[in-house]
């Protein structure tokens, strides 16, 4: 496989990628856990039986008819080889895609902290990026903004809210 400028030294890739994400919560409800395992489906795990109907009855609630887990971590651990690195490395990608990636990774981690969860969904939005890029100085030394509508969420287990502040 060669590089796109002519002239180049071909791609060598010599070792492999990998990518570590984790999951935990004290207080695990279903949906936290279809949300978790939402991620085990983007790797075809789902069709192994990593899916919430097959996974609740083997965790049964603390206390009888809560719809509280108790404590579950997921771990995932996903591991590229050298053509996979290839493959992905040597095929054209545009900005919009990486920029989609990007936001989809951030607001999965931002999402499962309160404190973090607003800026996610604000991040995640396209149209929240467009006016900043259109008019920065309206982002700055405001007490409080608020922006609507967010967009739809990639999750879906997991909507959107309606609008964030």
């Amino acid at each position: 496989m060669s590089s796109k400028q002519p002239g180049s030294p071909p791609l060598r890739f010599e070792k492999s990628a990998s990518y570590d994400l984790s999951f935990s919560g004290s207080k695990t409800s279903s949906k936290r856990l279809e949300y978790y395992l939402n991620v085990a489906s983007d790797f075809g795990l789902a069709r192994q039986g990593a899916t919430v109907q097959n996974l609740l009855p083997l965790l049964p609630p603390p206390s009888p008819g809560a719809d509280d887990l108790g404590p579950i971590t997921a771990d995932y651990q996903v591991r590229y080889t050298r053509d996979a690195l290839q493959r992905l490395f040597g095929a054209p990608i545009d900005e919009t895609t990486v920029r989609q990636i990007a936001r989809e990774v951030v607001l999965a981690n931002y999402v499962r902290d309160t404190g973090l969860e607003e800026i996610g969904w604000c991040y995640w939005t396209q149209g929240i990026y467009d006016d900043w890029k259109n008019g920065q100085a309206a982002f700055t030394n405001h007490a409080r903004l608020s922006f609507t509508p967010i967009a739809k969420s990639p999750f879906p287990e997991l909507p959107a809210p309606s609008a964030q502040s």
